[in-house]
């Protein structure tokens, strides 16, 4: 199509998945999450779909991940965010339910608050940083790049267009710093063909954002 949209591209749907908390709907924790808000980056139920489309796309914009089609920044979104970041950023916020089987109305309106505005905004602002730089090389290669730690070796990307992993050498800032990961995590070689997704206590853009910045409590 014009604007480059095409299917769910097999490749990052691995990734996707692989991220924590996104084998269960984000709100209900339904095991069939093959729905998405593209908004905040996370996976949910039809039936939790059919929630966040009534907020409207202005609030929650929902799309399947099997049936719809998708554009390399809204393919970014999902891999940048995850159902367990916005769920780390909703519980300390004190907009989780303590009883993870709980589903309430203030379960959805968590999303009409200015602490969900302050998270979604900051969310795209980073993937428009994200998909500037061209081709994907991962989580936790942005996430590296954006706190300026030392690596070496290459990383796995991700081709826009085709949806397969590629290795690359790490670009270099001028102050001799690589702008992306490489093969060692931790000073632990990793690898090549393995692509580590990080946990949200170790890098999180969104995150470090949050906490830095945001004072909004529900």
């Amino acid at each position: 199509s014009h604007d480059g949209s095409r299917s769910f591209p097999p490749a990052c749907l691995s990734l996707l998945q692989s991220l924590p908390g996104n084998l269960h709907c984000i709100d209900c924790h339904a095991a069939d999450a093959s729905w998405a808000s593209v908004t905040y980056g996370t996976v949910m139920c039809l039936k939790c779909s059919g929630r966040h489309r009534g907020l409207g796309v202005q609030t929650s914009y929902v799309k399947s991940l099997t049936m719809d089609s998708w554009n390399h920044s809204q393919v970014l979104s999902m891999l940048e965010g995850g159902n367990t970041q916005l769920s780390q950023f909703f519980s300390r916020h004190h907009m989780s339910p303590t009883d993870p089987n709980y589903y309430g109305p203030d379960v959805i309106n968590r999303y009409n608050t200015k602490a969900a505005l302050f998270y979604k905004h900051h969310l795209s602002n980073h993937i428009k940083s994200v998909a500037e730089k061209g081709v994907y090389l991962g989580r936790e290669a942005c996430r590296r790049g954006k706190s300026g730690t030392k690596s070496s070796g290459k990383s796995k990307s991700v081709n826009k267009k085709t949806g397969n992993t590629t290795s690359s050498s790490p670009s270099r800032g001028s102050s001799g710093n690589t702008s992306f990961s490489g093969n060692k995590i931790d000073g632990k070689k990793t690898s090549p063909h393995a692509v580590k997704i990080p946990t949200i206590e170790e890098n999180s853009v969104v995150e470090t954002y949050v906490d830095s910045l945001c004072t909004v409590r529900a």
